[in-house]
């Protein structure tokens, strides 16, 4: 009787041990996803801008009359870009 009371003691402290384990593990998982998801986002957020900034370059380049066009079109872009990420990351 005192061995079967001894060894339910010790499953409850191995089950209360995998609680924790696995507590630590789902921590562990949901901030490695939250780094490599703002990792990412800032990466593409970062090469749009790029992207657009080039584009607009070489547009200013071309048609040096048109750089007001250009100005509000990277403004405009990059504005857009800003507020999908945000809203992707809100949602996510």
């Amino acid at each position: 009787m005192k061995y079967r009371y001894l060894t339910v003691g010790r499953s409850r402290q191995s089950k209360k041990h995998n609680h924790t384990r696995v507590v630590v593990v789902v921590v562990v998982v949901v901030v490695v996803v939250v780094v490599v998801v703002v990792v990412v986002v800032v990466v593409v957020v970062v090469v749009v801008v790029v992207v657009v900034v080039v584009v607009a370059a070489a547009a200013v380049a071309a048609a040096p009359e048109a750089v007001v066009v250009v100005v509000v079109v990277v403004v405009v872009v990059v504005v857009v870009v800003v507020v999908v990420v945000v809203v992707v990351v809100i949602v996510g």
